[in-house]
């Protein structure tokens, strides 16, 4: 159900605490590796303004067997077409999460996952710290502590919802209301 989603706790999350309404729409598709997410970008409009932009990529990459290369450069474009696109947006990235601690990969398959996860989230966050309008925001949750989905690799609907509160108690602090230009910008 997408009322269970990440994005859409996110969005709920973010106006219960800024206290105002919030208008969001989710671009996405399961299974996509970050290749598949700038194909993606290539139907959305750039008229549409957003204020955030919640980019929650990297599984799928590593699972896939990307190169560590491959995964730096295609990063590094996100985030430019990203800035080319909406310049006034604030995108935040979440931190690939703890593989190593998945239900669902045996031993020593979910260790090795682990160790590239951590390995490409340390990529995604030395390019993003060169950026003043991205934040990346580790993964937090312990997924030993939260429930997965029945298929033992995605988090439930109760994880989501802890993890979206983290995420927007995070950014809530560099988001302030300035001009009409960029109604949202972000501050160190």
């Amino acid at each position: 159900m997408i009322e269970e989603s990440l994005s859409v706790q996110f969005a709920g999350a973010l106006a219960g605490y800024m206290q105002r309404r919030v208008d969001w729409f989710v671009h996405g598709e399961s299974g996509l590796a970050v290749s598949g997410l700038m194909n993606r970008l290539e139907v959305l409009n750039p008229a549409e303004k957003p204020d955030i932009i919640l980019i929650s990529i990297g599984v799928n990459d590593v699972t896939g067997l990307s190169s560590t290369r491959h995964w730096r450069r295609n990063v590094r474009r996100l985030l430019d077409r990203l800035n080319s696109d909406w310049p006034c947006a604030f995108t935040v990235f979440t931190g690939l999460p703890p593989m190593s601690r998945f239900p669902l990969p045996p031993q020593p398959l979910r260790f090795s996952l682990g160790m590239r996860a951590a390995t490409f989230d340390t990529i995604a966050s030395r390019l993003i710290a060169e950026r003043p309008d991205v934040q990346h925001i580790p993964t937090l949750i312990d997924p030993l502590a939260n429930d997965f989905c029945e298929d033992g690799f995605h988090p439930s609907a109760a994880s989501n919802q802890i993890w979206a509160k983290e995420l927007a108690t995070a950014i809530i602090p560099h988001l302030s209301p300035t001009s009409e230009a960029c109604p949202l910008t972000s501050h160190p």
